[in-house]
């Protein structure tokens, strides 16, 4: 995976455990920031659930440790309830969805069938984050509040394009994201369904 040096992309020093509410949240709150996911690890401490991920940044191996506040679960497209993330800020998900999108091959004809369902998790990863981020958006508002941004950098970003965090743009990116996903899905079970085809023949 790429890394970048961008300030908003920065993982603070490993420390006191962060507080996540599913581990899909804990994942991407690490790969908004450019990590590999490398391995994962719970360990059950007091009641609680206690996940140590070791990732792969900027060239270095790190670990994070998060403790899950909801029930813990492998999907990676569980982000929590209904409630605004406390540990995701709607920057960091809308980079992450306008990544997803920004970063899809042109053609997948030269793409075999583990980096489709890689470029499949990202997308469907991608609208789980740009539904994530309409949370932040009051009910009688169409726009992510100022308010709700965390660092001098998200600000920064927001004044760039605050359009990009209306509603009707984060919908939008999370439908086109999902379209995207249902032809990935149907691209895979075309190629699953020939190579089961070719190994009965062979």
């Amino acid at each position: 995976m790429a890394t970048s040096s961008q300030p908003w992309e920065a993982i603070p020093p490993s420390g006191e455990p962060l507080r996540a509410r599913t581990f899909g949240e804990a994942v991407l709150y690490l790969r908004v920031r450019g990590a590999a996911i490398l391995a994962a690890r719970r360990t059950e401490v007091g009641g609680k659930t206690l996940v140590d991920i070791r990732v792969l940044h900027r060239g270095l191996e790190r670990k994070f440790s998060f403790w899950l506040m909801h029930l813990d679960t492998d999907d990676l497209l569980h982000l929590g309830g209904g409630a605004p993330s406390e540990l995701l800020d709607p920057v960091d998900l809308v980079l992450f969805a306008s990544r997803a999108e920004r970063e899809l091959p042109e053609t997948l004809e030269d793409l075999d069938v583990d980096n489709l369902r890689t470029h499949l998790r990202d997308l469907e990863l991608g609208a789980e984050a740009a539904d994530e981020a309409t949370k932040f958006i009051p009910r009688r508002s169409d726009r992510v509040p100022e308010s709700t941004l965390a660092t001098v950098a998200a600000r920064w970003l927001y004044d760039r394009d605050p359009e990009r965090f209306s509603r009707s743009n984060l919908v939008g990116l999370a439908e086109r994201l999902r379209r995207r996903a249902i032809w990935y899905q149907a691209v895979i079970r075309r190629l699953d369904a020939a190579a089961d085809e070719e190994d009965t023949l062979s």
